[in-house]
């Protein structure tokens, strides 16, 4: 709500800009819930519907879709890509905690008391702070960069970071693959 509202009310902004921005505020809450649910799968060992929605299928769909409009002959605008873009998220995030839904079991904590809730909130202090700041890391740099760069000088530096972002993406999937065992070995 608050990158929707700056957007929309912050002065001399690009008309371009506020609808970028705008759009982004919008998919916020869809890729989070795709993190969410993502997460959720690794906790219960489904890494196929961890990983393959938010590394293969959104992004095929995406191009696919991107791709078959180019060539019927549409002019893509960027209001059209974002949405397209955001309703692809969303899809995804409905489909991911749907499935996720079904894992739960009826009971997920019978034995939950507050020592251990304690216990476990102490544990997943530093974790979610190590995966909120790689996550948002990239994208932060990109958007300040935008204040300074042209519009080809940001697309280069974007691509850049991108991929100097591959190697916390290893480390990551790595981190997510253990973590199921790691909570097995706290939990004892």
């Amino acid at each position: 709500g608050l990158v929707l509202l700056a957007a929309n009310l912050w002065p001399g902004i690009p008309d371009a800009t506020r609808s970028a921005a705008s759009y982004g505020a919008l998919a916020i809450p869809p890729l989070a819930m795709c993190r969410i649910g993502g997460i959720a799968a690794t906790a219960f060992r489904r890494f196929n519907l961890s990983f393959l929605p938010d590394l293969f299928l959104r992004p095929a769909l995406f191009l696919a879709l991107l791709v078959g409009l180019f060539f019927l002959g549409d002019r893509l605008s960027l209001a059209a890509v974002l949405t397209i873009f955001g309703v692809l998220a969303g899809g995804q995030a409905l489909f991911q905690n749907v499935a996720v839904a079904r894992l739960v079991p009826a009971d997920p904590h019978p034995r939950r008391t507050r020592r251990i809730v304690r216990s476990w909130l102490g544990a997943a202090l530093p974790l979610v702070s190590i995966g909120i700041l790689t996550a948002i890391f990239a994208a932060m740099a990109i958007l300040f960069a935008g204040f300074f760069l042209s519009g080809s000088d940001l697309a280069l530096f974007g691509v850049c970071m991108k991929l100097t972002v591959l190697a916390g993406f290893v480390i990551n999937t790595v981190n997510q693959l253990a973590l199921p065992d790691l909570a097995e070995a706290f939990k004892a």
